[in-house]
């Protein structure tokens, strides 16, 4: 007798057991289709909010500089006589937009701004021509075209600060002067710092719910040109979610992104990504 009630009762905890995993699956399952479906109706609401701005491809009023047969957005403030900063913004993928504050060194320096390729209102490329050394032959084409011969000072923001020290480590001649703001790391060994890598990619909940909602609304969106699907979903889930657990959130002050005042024209997913 005691055996068997033991054995009944074994059985019957793992019936339990069995039942109570399963209750949880399907619970889970479950919570995700709410999600979904929230998520679906959030985008479907605001679908009349979607746009991005076209690139320079398809506006033709867009200031730009021609490299190589790669037209890039960019413009310039001041007497090209003085002395010229140019001004490399972040990313990868975003635009210099957020840095036109600047402008206001042209009662001095002759000052030069530009998306990089395949970002903010410049021609998309092909992903093959998203490469680290390709950003650096641009930079030194803008030098050679806007220094008269001179050395430059460069401002490196973020990813720019990168691109910017690489720069003058290559060609130390050509640059008078370098100001890093906010720069990525500059060396393989402050990559691997643990501050570094803590500050990055804490993803919340709210933020997961964000780019649910921003990837089913990109779905729905038409735009001037082949990347503006998915160059909207990069700008919205990066650049409007304004709640906690954001994965850039440890880069700015407080953790607060809205804080930052972050403006952009048109973000481009593909150079992210690469």
């Amino acid at each position: 007798m005691n055996n068997s009630y033991g054995i009944f009762a074994m059985t019957h905890e793992r019936s339990g057991r069995s039942k109570l995993r399963r209750m949880k699956f399907i619970s889970g399952f479950g919570g995700i289709f709410v999600l979904l479906l929230a998520a679906l109706s959030a985008a479907l609401s605001s679908r009349t909010s979607y746009t991005v701005m076209k690139t320079v491809e398809h506006d033709s009023s867009l200031p730009i500089f021609v490299l190589d047969g790669v037209v890039l957005h960019g413009e310039t403030f001041g007497n090209p006589e003085n002395p010229t900063v140019i001004v490399v913004h972040g990313g990868p993928g975003w635009d210099y937009r957020g840095l036109l504050s600047v402008k206001a060194l042209s009662d001095e320096y002759f000052v030069v701004f530009y998306d990089q390729r395949g970002t903010g209102l410049s021609q998309r490329v092909n992903d093959v021509e998203l490469r680290f050394d390709l950003y650096l032959s641009d930079l030194g084409a803008l030098v050679d075209r806007f220094s008269l011969g001179r050395p430059v000072n460069l401002i490196g923001h973020s990813f720019g600060g990168l691109l910017a020290s690489s720069y003058v480590g290559r060609y130390p001649d050509k640059v008078a002067g370098v100001v890093f703001a906010e720069p990525g790391p500059l060396t393989s060994k402050m990559a691997e710092h643990e501050n570094y890598k803590s500050a990055f990619f804490d993803v919340g909940v709210g933020f997961m719910f964000h780019f649910l909602g921003s990837w089913l609304e990109s779905w729905f969106y038409t735009g001037p040109d082949d990347h503006s699907r998915v160059d909207y979903l990069q700008g919205k889930y990066l650049a409007s979610y304004e709640g906690m657990g954001h994965p850039l959130a440890g880069y700015f002050c407080d953790k607060k992104v809205s804080r930052a005042g972050t403006t952009h024209w048109r973000l481009g997913y593909a150079h992210l990504c690469k």
